[in-house]
Formats: structure tokens, sequence, C-alpha cells
């Protein structure tokens, strides 16, 4: 593949970012319609339910129940050890190229700075003995 010109790269970041807008209205769009599908099963009062669209294909609207599990790593270390956590435990690492907007850089204003430094201030102790 050939390396792109930074006016190349530009473009296509700007056409990236107008596809993804367009991903997120659709993704609230969807949103939007799933929620009022599910207000829908809950006035009938059912769990599931077949629509037939109007090229004969069939969707179904249904709840359905998973279950996660999550598992302690530090308290698991603590009950098997060590070399027992590394025979039950794996890790596998995964790189991912992410395109995100890219944080705002932080501009310096005359309101959080100060013009001069103060002088350091030395806490004045008392001198003296003490009585005991």
């Amino acid at each position: 593949m050939a390396k792109l010109s930074t006016k190349k790269l530009q473009e296509k970041l700007e056409r990236y970012r107008i596809l993804k807008d367009k991903v997120s209205e659709i993704e609230e769009e969807m949103k939007t319609l799933k929620e009022e599908f599910g207000t829908h099963l809950h006035e009938i009062q059912e769990n599931q339910l077949d629509i037939a669209l109007s090229d004969g294909e069939t969707w179904r609207l249904v709840y359905q129940t998973s279950e996660r599990t999550s598992t302690d790593l530090k308290l698991l270390m603590e009950y098997v050890g060590a070399r027992k956590y590394d025979e039950i435990v794996s890790k596998n690492e995964i790189t991912s190229l992410y395109i995100k907007k890219a944080p705002k850089e932080k501009k310096s204003s005359v309101t959080n700075v100060k013009p001069i430094e103060d002088d350091v201030k030395i806490p004045n102790v008392p001198k003296g003995s003490i009585l005991a």
C-alpha cells in the first residue's frame, strides 16, 4: 500500500468522521425504536413477538436472559497461590487501532497562572527553652 500524504490522510479522516457521525445517528434511532418495542411488549405482557415484514421476512422481538460471571483475581491468587494461579488464569494481549477525536490542548490562562511566584515563606518557629 502506498504511503498517504498528509492531505490524503486528512481527507480520509474527515470522511471517517462523517461516517462515524452517521453511525451515531443510526444507533440513536435504533435505540429509540428498541425502547418502543420494549414498551409494546410490556403493554401486551409478552416476552416474544414475531412480526412479518412487507417482503415476507420475519423478525422476532424477544427478551433473552444471559449470565456473565466475574472473578476476583486477587482473591483467587490468595486462595490458590501464584504457581497454581498461573495455571488457571491466562492473559491475552490484544492490540487494536482506535480512531478518535484528539483531546483539546490545554491553554494557559492569565486567570490560572500567577504573574510572579510568591517568595517561599519560612515558618516562624519560636526560640527558647521548654521547662518541665
